[in-house]
């Protein structure tokens, strides 16, 4: 090895990263899920990591499975003496990136594999005792069903598990680095933290709690973002790769830095896999992850009493919806209109009031465009069938959900919600931001808001008793932000979401009120029998 300052070359290193990422359009390195990892937050994992488990590592085997342009690779030679590190080997997909990587760093013992990590054959002995990797984030629509039937058969191989296939390209990473890390050896991973809450991340948690010894998770502030061009939150996950002990345990870590991070818990390994949302540690006793995952019976959620649905999507928000005067002014015949809400930002209270034709009385006054008329009956309405071909030249009918209605101009069905709330709402001093609106006017939702309808028997007793919906009403204005923010997600940004299940999983606070409607649920249900 030489022994010039690596400095020098990071120096180096950053300008041609640089320079490589500005020869790709975003959009083509997001398809790749190609984020670099600043050096700045490569230093401080490699630090920290060596801080904590490897201050006396005497032969280190070094192995990046995503190298890019060697990023994590400076960091080590910056953090541990050039004699300690016995091997080191970088693999890389991109021919540029990879390329970059060997001229930089082969003078510096890096062995550059240009190849797809994921379909490099096992090696016959593991070839690392320290892998640190930040994985490309691919999203599982960029990935085929033949490749990802070959990642399922690959990670099957490597840990004997299969992961959904809604899992992102990292995910595979991780599992299937198994077969390259010696016994013993330590895994770092810096990796977006949605696998903690989201379904298809029960298989990695799976991992994490089974197969290995997890040692640290630190997952950073969600408002800091650590990549500028990718809006995600992370996680640095670092575990040892040997079966875990019964007293082993797990420091979960949250925002500052690796070193100094604003809260720490230690919790009992063998507990976490009872809990279904990590990002709820540290800072819930790990009782309360435990019971909010695996409810009583006898408590009531958001989901007992109401059917939960996504608001409309329309596939071209900005043609289907539009003012309601600049439709009169085009002529749009108001049989194929129908109010629809605003943005929750324009609601400055939480009851929607309607006029006397079902619109509500919020400014801006939107309709939606929903016509179910195929082309040849279009022609009898001239001003629409013109707006439709503005829409068709501008190729909105070959959209992924314009392709899949019929007629592509249809909309699908929401009838209007007694009661919607914000699907997304920024983090404010650990307030979820989740808004609920009590609609009284004919108004159908777009896919901003989740839209909620009572079920069967709530709805009629509702009915017997109008007092009953406002006092539900009331009641979900009062759900506890802890629950909402523990069963939606939080992605980098502080941006706050809940889907429909997950807000169907939120416990209410007890009240009377459920008691009349369990009451007049079981009266109603004698009725009918």
């Amino acid at each position: 090895m030489t022994h010039a300052d690596p400095r020098h070359v990071e120096t180096r290193r950053q300008s041609e990263q640089a320079r490589l990422d500005g020869a790709k359009s975003t959009t083509d390195r997001n398809a790749l899920g190609q984020y670099a990892t600043p050096f700045p937050l490569a230093l401080e994992i490699v630090e920290f990591v060596k801080d904590n488990w490897l201050s006396s590592a005497k032969s280190i085997r070094f192995l990046d499975p995503a190298v890019g342009t060697g990023a994590f690779f400076s960091a080590l030679l910056r953090a541990f003496p050039e004699e300690s590190i016995a091997g080191a080997t970088g693999i890389e997909l991109d021919p540029q990136l990879a390329a970059a990587a060997r001229a930089l760093w082969g003078a510096w013992g890096l062995d550059v594999i240009e190849a797809d990590f994921t379909r490099l054959p096992f090696p016959s002995h593991p070839r690392a005792n320290l892998v640190v990797a930040n994985p490309p984030y691919v999203r599982h629509h960029h990935l085929g069903r033949d490749a990802k039937q070959a990642l399922q058969e690959k990670t099957r191989a490597a840990v004997n598990m299969r992961l959904n296939g809604l899992a992102g390209l990292y995910c595979y990473f991780l599992l299937i680095a198994h077969r390259w890390l010696e016994e013993n050896g330590l895994g770092v991973w810096l990796i977006p933290s949605e696998f903690m809450d989201v379904n298809y991340g029960k298989t990695v948690k799976r991992y994490l709690t089974e197969q290995v010894s997890l040692l640290y998770v630190h997952r950073f502030d969600p408002e800091d973002v650590q990549f500028d061009d990718a809006l995600v939150s992370s996680a640095v996950v670092v575990f040892q790769k040997r079966k875990p002990q019964s007293d082993q345990e797990t420091i979960f870590a949250l925002g500052g830095t690796l070193h100094h991070p604003r809260i720490t818990q230690r919790y009992a390994q063998q507990q976490l896999a009872d809990v279904s949302k990590w990002t709820s540690l540290p800072g819930q006793p790990i009782h309360f992850a435990i019971r909010s995952s695996e409810r009583s019976n006898s408590t009531i959620c958001i989901g007992d009493l109401f059917d939960i649905k996504r608001g409309l999507a329309t596939g071209a928000n900005e043609f289907f919806i539009l003012p309601r005067q600049v439709a009169r002014e085009r002529g749009l015949p108001e049989r194929f209109l129908r109010p629809i809400l605003p943005s929750p930002r324009y609601l400055t209270g939480d009851v929607i009031l309607a006029d006397a034709s079902g619109y509500p009385i919020v400014e801006p006054s939107l309709v939606l465009l929903d016509c179910d008329l195929d082309e040849n009956e279009v022609r009898r309405f001239p001003a629409l069938q013109a707006y439709l071909n503005e829409g068709k030249s501008q190729g909105l009918d070959e959209r992924y959900i314009s392709r899949h209605r019929t007629p592509w101009h249809k909309q699908e069905y929401r009838p209007p919600a007694p009661i919607v709330c914000s699907y997304m709402s920024r983090n404010r001093s650990g307030r979820s931001g989740t808004r609920f609106f009590r609609n009284n006017s004919q108004a159908t939702a777009p896919n901003v808001y989740l839209m909620l309808y009572p079920t069967p028997t709530v709805r009629q007793a509702c009915e017997d008793d109008p007092r009953l919906l406002n006092a539900l009403f009331d009641l979900l204005k009062r759900a506890s932000d802890e629950q909402i923010l523990y069963e939606g997600r939080t992605y980098g940004g502080g941006l706050n979401k809940i889907e429909p299940k997950e807000l169907a999983r939120v416990l209410l606070p007890d009240d009377p009120i459920l008691q009349v409607i369990e009451a007049r649920t079981r009266q109603l249900v004698l009725l009918e029998r």
